[in-house]
């Protein structure tokens, strides 16, 4: 079987939010790469082999977005990032943060050069943009959206935008997973409770349930070592999960609240 892909496009008159942190100063956007096959399995598993279409927001490097895409049709994988990196995320650069490596290009790089306006996309999701199918022109609507450290960048009125977006894209029962960081910082412009966040996405047609997953894009390798040696063990009749996307009563000063919000279907 020859491997074929969606040809979409993202139309939007706004590929990037100008006047936000993340844009004149986009250190996750040149530092973050994040996939983990481990996640990859966790969303096969929850769809029970069948085929998903995933939007990945505030992608960055784009890779778990590619990885998915990779799948080929009837999958379909879209990262959406705003953040500029010298014009295209490809243009050599020197950036250097206390305890990570001297970084000459973008981690993501290589993948905007060779996936832009493939799989991965320009937008200000605060704006309207749309994902279309090239030949036919319709709106493509997804099984998923998810967002891992995404939400607490934007502005809080630019929120409900934001959801809006994401609610025109998902079909009747789509999901949302995510992680929300609750501290604040330069760049965490919605530094939000949790309680917050459950009622905007309540007023916007969905419900919060518990994060399903043990693990996420950004889990290190070292978890799955983990994992492997754990269902060795004594102890594998209990769930392994990764610290970052724990229930926020399940662990220590972690500061991250790992999201699942399902949209009705009324």
């Amino acid at each position: 079987m020859i491997k074929e892909f969606f040809q979409i496009k993202c139309v939007t008159e706004h590929p990037h939010p100008v006047g936000s942190p993340d844009y004149l100063n986009p250190a996750g956007v040149i530092q973050d790469n994040n996939t983990h096959q481990y996640f990859i399995y966790e969303l096969d598993t929850f769809f029970q082999g069948m085929p998903y279409r995933l939007i990945d927001i505030g992608c960055a490097g784009g890779q778990f977005a590619v990885d998915v895409w990779h799948k080929g049709a009837p999958f379909l994988g879209v990262g959406i990032e705003g953040g500029h990196v010298l014009g295209e995320m490809s243009e050599e650069f020197e950036e250097r943060s206390p305890g990570t490596r001297a970084l000459t290009k973008a981690t993501g790089a290589k993948n905007w050069a060779r996936y832009k306006d493939k799989c991965l996309f320009h937008a200000d999701v605060s704006k309207p943009f749309e994902i279309r199918d090239v030949q036919e022109g319709s709106l493509v609507l997804f099984n998923a959206v998810t967002a891992f450290e995404f939400f607490e960048h934007p502005l809080p009125e630019e929120i409900p935008g934001i959801i809006e977006n994401i609610k025109k894209h998902l079909i009747p029962k789509g999901c949302v997973w995510g992680t929300i960081n609750l501290g604040e910082g330069e760049h965490h412009r919605c530094a939000k409770s949790v309680e917050w966040w459950d009622d905007i996405f309540a007023q916007h047609g969905f419900t919060a349930h518990a994060y399903p997953f043990q693990s996420s894009p950004r889990t290190n390798h070292g978890f799955t070592i983990e994992l492997l040696h754990h269902r060795m063990s004594e102890n594998a009749h209990e769930r392994l999960i990764d610290q970052s996307v724990a229930a926020l009563d399940a662990r220590g000063s972690l500061n991250v609240y790992p999201i699942f919000y399902v949209l009705d279907d009324g």
